[in-house]
């Protein structure tokens, strides 16, 4: 089987799948440019699979490369797979794609569906999505969206949206002493400890973290890692309670391992994300997740009560009340790290290519 992917960018995550992927099929994937300046460093393809790119220097959303519409005349694919419509260069090979009867299908890392949004944009999205022969969906709620676009609720592959690999999902939570030396390492002083990771922009909510925290009446260090804060987010640091809050730049994944098994408790404060894999990566090391009914991984990942809670976005007091209910009672915490441990096991990458690949080979078989 010869199969297209057509995306933007490479990135770790979806190059590891087409890593695994390659080894299976014939697999090209066709990258707009090499890299994008505001998201992803430069990533090595893997000799696994052929990647073809546009161009060699960076992404440029707004512009047509009309070099794609080469590699769709060939039609020399059993299958292509678009993944991205955003970028107008995916979308134009998808009206391409349209126009020429050529058959596709449509892998999304999410969504969700909207009830109110500009004319053309809607029919832009119900052209992409209905004319594709079938769906790739993490989850109910891009089930929904896709349907809301046009796409057949038969027709939709539900797949395990990822991050990891297996070996990177931990056979069970730290220790108390393994928490402690890593905590000695990493300059962690306070008994609780909660950490959060994203870029410093409205839609994550941190905001509403640092709000939360005011007057609060454990001892807990707040590690938020991603960025330098900028002034805004300085003010909101509260003025009184037992919260320290931390700023942490960007760090390698390795790096970042180390900081969720030392953290007793992941928070994402959303207001919005389509999926969030800092979610995957937070239960694949043994944490409880509390986040916003907003984000897409949560809706999948995050059992109520059992492995963590969902608090709707901007809810400062919510929030707060959940970050002591866990922290206050290590028992019940311990059992919730366990049960992130057990609901992220089917999250990995081998899982991500095992899905696509069955699907596959049963539609050969046909």
């Amino acid at each position: 089987m010869r199969v297209l992917f057509l995306t933007n960018i490479p990135n770790p995550y979806r190059n590891s799948f087409f890593d695994l992927l390659g080894r299976e099929v014939e697999l090209d994937v066709l990258y707009e440019a090499k890299y994008n300046k505001r998201k992803f460093d430069k990533v090595e393809a893997s000799p696994h699979y052929n990647a073809l790119f546009l161009s060699e220097s960076e992404l440029h959303p707004s512009k047509v490369n009309t070099k794609v519409f080469r590699y769709l005349k060939r039609k020399k694919y059993d299958l292509i797979v678009a993944t991205t419509y955003n970028c107008l260069t995916e979308l134009a090979a998808i009206f391409y794609m349209i126009l020429f009867r050529i058959p596709y299908h449509l892998e999304i890392d999410g969504g969700f569906a909207k009830t109110q949004e500009k004319p053309l944009n809607r029919w832009i999205k119900r052209t992409v999505i209905s004319h594709a022969q079938s769906w790739w969906s993490p989850n109910q709620p891009s089930d929904d969206f896709l349907k809301a676009y046009g796409a057949k609720a038969e027709k939709i592959h539900r797949y395990p949206f990822t991050s990891l690999y297996a070996k990177d999902i931990l056979d069970t939570i730290p220790s108390n002493s393994a928490k402690e030396q890593l905590r000695t390492q990493l300059g962690i002083t306070q008994s609780n400890v909660i950490l959060t990771v994203g870029q410093f922009i409205h839609r994550k909510g941190f905001d509403v973290l640092l709000k939360s925290l005011e007057d609060f009446p454990l001892d807990v260090e707040v590690l938020i890692v991603g960025d330098k804060p900028t002034q805004t987010y300085l003010d909101l640091l509260p003025k009184s309670g037992k919260a320290q809050i931390r700023f942490l730049n960007f760090m390698s994944k390795g790096e970042l391992a180390n900081y969720y098994q030392a953290a007793d408790l992941f928070v994402l404060p959303t207001r919005e994300d389509i999926w969030g894999l800092v979610i995957n990566e937070a239960m694949a090391n043994g944490l409880p997740v509390i986040t916003t009914t907003r984000c897409g991984s949560a809706l999948e990942l995050v059992e109520e009560n059992l492995n963590g809670f969902l608090v709707q976005p901007e809810d400062e007091a919510q929030l707060r009340h959940r970050m002591l209910e866990v922290l206050s009672d290590p028992i019940r915490m311990h059992q919730m790290s366990l049960n992130s441990l057990l609901k992220i096991r089917g999250y990995s990458f081998e899982a991500m290519a095992r899905t696509h690949l069955d699907v596959w080979k049963a539609r050969v078989t046909k």
